[in-house]
């Protein structure tokens, strides 16, 4: 696990640093794999608050507590994390098979799929966040104007959103396509309303998979979604669950 801790309105001191780390080691053992752990710290007048991102392969956990005390704050926000990565990993282990056990040419079996009969609207990315918040939605997929590309954005925590440019991939080895990635925030403006930046950018690595085992790793891991570039077609879609529980595809035409 790589760890990052930084202050808000506030000097992380070495005793809080130490804490938090103390602390974090007991969510070690629920790691499926390499995770980055973003921890802020910050306190506005009377109010301690901690603030941990957990980002994985499989999933983003985003939790936030308040107390009147600091130390309070990570051990109530600690246990909120350790308890959805213990959940997540349950759910692995106590899945049947793995994805690596599936066979190349099974098909999706019981579970059907539904490929979403998907208009791809033409909006900018302001609209598109303001969409992604309005209609309460994991994600949204829209065509940029600006760039003329496909992109996909999901909701990080509260002002944040990671963007993944799906007509923009590469293949970079035999069983991934690379995507630019990009995270965003977004702050109110009194004049303009709603400011968005892009505050960092980085290639991600996506899995080509059938069909069949992208609706098995989505199951098999509990995800919401899952970005994957098709094994037949080379193109990116996005595999989820509807709101009926039904698994739904999304196969944007580019």
């Amino acid at each position: 696990m790589n760890i990052y801790v930084t202050g808000r309105s506030t000097q992380v001191t070495d005793e809080m640093k130490n804490y938090l780390q103390e602390k974090i080691g007991r969510v070690e053992k629920y790691s499926l794999k390499e995770c980055d752990i973003h921890a802020t710290l910050d306190v506005q007048k009377y109010r301690y608050i901690a603030e941990i991102n957990v980002k994985s392969p499989f999933s983003n956990i985003h939790c936030k507590e308040e107390e009147a005390d600091m130390f309070a704050a990570i051990d109530n926000v600690i246990d909120k994390i350790e308890r959805q990565m213990r959940r997540t990993k349950e759910r692995v282990q106590n899945h049947k098979k793995t994805i690596n056990d599936v066979p190349a040419d099974m098909t999706a079996g019981s579970e059907e799929i539904l490929v979403e009969d998907f208009h791809l609207s033409t909006i900018s990315l302001s609209e598109a966040i303001k969409k992604l918040e309005n209609d309460h939605e994991h994600f949204f997929v829209f065509k940029n104007p600006e760039t003329r590309k496909v992109d996909f954005i999901h909701k990080i925590k509260d002002n944040e959103y990671e963007l993944y440019e799906l007509s923009n991939s590469a293949v970079s080895s035999k069983d991934h396509v690379t995507l630019l990635s990009k995270v965003i925030n977004t702050r109110q403006n009194s004049i303009s309303g709603v400011t968005v930046e892009i505050v960092e950018r980085e290639d991600l690595q996506v899995d080509i998979l059938s069909v069949a085992h992208a609706s098995k790793k989505l199951q098999s891991v509990g995800l919401e979604f899952l970005v994957f570039s098709e094994q037949d077609s080379g193109k990116v879609g996005v595999i989820f669950y509807r709101e009926d529980g039904r698994i739904g595809l999304i196969k944007p035409q580019f």
